[in-house]
């Protein structure tokens, strides 16, 4: 790995740990440390959790065009797979909600729990795949 690729593999790594905290203080923050009546600082919150995530987003694009084209190419085989995994799951997962088959109320942490494990695993095998 060159001193660039780790260069920009920190930066990714500082951007997502602090945007998961942000998210962590967007969240709890208005039941433990302020008031819920404080719509100032929830709203300030919540918009330094956006800057925030558009920060790693930015870090990750930096991140993918550092890339050669084969890690690319595993890259993008693994992104295309979660994405259209994620829509499925999540409209099959939306609509049994809605008409009553979940016990329970679908909720966004689980899709994105869904969307972690595919990319992974997708990731996982490409890589046995092409390397």
């Amino acid at each position: 790995m060159t001193n660039e690729r780790k260069k920009i593999t920190v930066i990714l790594a500082v951007a997502t740990w602090t945007w998961v905290g942000s998210t962590a203080l967007t969240s709890f923050g208005p039941r433990f440390i302020w008031s819920e009546d404080n719509y100032n600082l929830s709203a300030l919150s919540l918009l330094l959790n956006v800057i925030l995530g558009l920060w790693m987003v930015i870090s990750l694009r930096r991140l993918f065009l550092n890339f050669d084209e084969l890690e690319l190419k595993i890259h993008l085989d693994s992104l295309a797979i979660t994405l259209g995994l994620s829509v499925v799951f999540g409209m099959g997962f939306n609509i049994s909600e809605q008409i009553g088959l979940l016990p329970f109320k679908a909720d966004i942490s689980a899709l994105i729990m869904f969307m972690s494990l595919c990319y992974w695993f997708s990731l996982m095998i490409n890589r046995r795949r092409y390397l």
